[in-house]
C-alpha cells in the first residue's frame, strides 16, 4: 500500500516514498513503470497520458539499460565478435600465403641478380658460378638456394654427413616455409607433355625443379625431373597451398619473367 492511484495520499508523502525507494535501489529494477505510477498518483494523469509520456521527461536514473536490453546487446556483440574472428583467420591465411608467394618470386629474382653480379659462392670463394633454386615435392615445406659449382645447371644433393653451407657443396641455404603453408605441386610446360598427372593439360607433373641463372645470360635454365629422366621446360609453375586450401602459383619463364597468380 505504498502508492495507490485511488488513495488520498498527499503529494509530499508520495514523493518521499519515491525518494526512499530510489535511494534503496528498488527504483533501479522497476524504474520506468514506477515512475509512471508516481506521476499518475501525484499529478492525476489519465492512463493514456501516462503511458504516452515522452522518454526525455523521465529523470536521468531511469534512462539506463534494462536487463533484457543488456542481454540482447551482449548477444549481438558476441555474434559480431565471432564473425570478425572468423574473417580475421581467413584474411590472415590469405595474407600469409600471398607473402610466401611473393617471397618465392623475390628469391627467384635475387638468384638471377646474384648470377648477373658475378658474386662468388659462399661454399667455394674462388668459384664464380651460376645460382639456382631447387624445389622438391617430397620436401614441401622448404626449398634450396644453391650455387651451380659444376656448371651442369642442376642441383647436386648432399651426401653422407654433408650439411648445407659446408665447403665444396652446392647447397648454400635452406629456405623454410612457415605457418603450415606448403608446396602443393610442381608443373612444367613442355611439348609434348610427358606426365600430366594433377597438372593442367599440356603441363607435366614434375617431382623436382632446378631453376638456374648463369652469367652473362639473364635467361633461366629450367630442368624438371620425372623420376630419373630430366627434361627442359619453357616455364615452371610452383603452386603453394595454405591450411585453409587457399592457393597461389608462381610462374617462372626461361626468359626470366616471374609472375604470381
Amino acid at each position: 500500500m505504498l502508492l495507490h492511484p485511488f488513495s488520498s495520499i498527499k503529494k509530499v508523502s508520495v514523493r518521499r516514498g519515491f525518494t526512499r525507494l530510489q535511494e534503496s535501489g528498488f527504483v533501479a529494477s522497476l524504474c520506468s513503470p514506477f515512475y509512471r505510477f508516481a506521476q499518475f498518483a501525484t499529478k492525476k494523469m489519465n492512463v493514456v497520458q501516462l503511458w504516452n509520456m515522452p522518454q526525455h521527461r523521465k529523470p536521468l536514473f531511469c534512462t539506463g539499460f534494462t536487463l533484457l536490453e543488456m542481454l540482447i546487446s551482449m548477444a549481438i556483440l558476441t555474434l559480431l565478435t565471432s564473425v570478425l574472428l572468423f574473417n580475421y583467420n581467413s584474411f590472415n591465411n590469405r595474407i600469409s600465403l600471398d607473402i610466401l608467394a611473393h617471397q618465392i618470386a623475390q628469391w627467384t629474382r635475387d638468384t638471377q641478380v646474384s648470377a648477373m653480379s658475378v658474386r662468388p659462392s659462399r661454399t667455394a670463394l674462388s668459384s664464380f658460378s651460376g645460382f639456382g633454386l631447387h624445389f622438391d615435392i617430397t620436401t614441401p615445406t622448404s626449398f634450396i638456394y644453391f650455387a651451380d659449382l659444376n656448371g651442369d645447371k642442376q642441383y647436386t644433393p648432399l651426401t653422407g654427413a654433408q650439411k648445407c653451407g659446408d665447403p665444396g657443396v652446392e647447397c648454400e641455404k635452406v629456405i623454410l616455409i612457415n605457418k603450415k603453408n606448403k608446396i602443393e605441386k610442381l608443373c612444367g610446360l613442355t611439348s609434348p607433355a610427358h606426365a600430366a598427372g594433377v597438372c593442367s593439360s599440356g603441363l607435366d607433373e614434375v617431382q623436382q625443379f632446378d631453376i638456374v641463372f648463369t652469367r652473362p645470360n639473364p635467361d633461366a635454365a629450367i630442368t624438371g625431373f620425372i623420376g630419373v629422366p630430366s627434361f627442359q621446360y619453357a616455364h615452371a609453375d610452383i603452386t603453394i597451398v595454405s591450411p585453409a586450401q587457399y592457393r597461389r602459383t608462381i610462374q617462372v619463364w626461361t626468359t626470366g619473367q616471374i609472375s604470381v597468380q
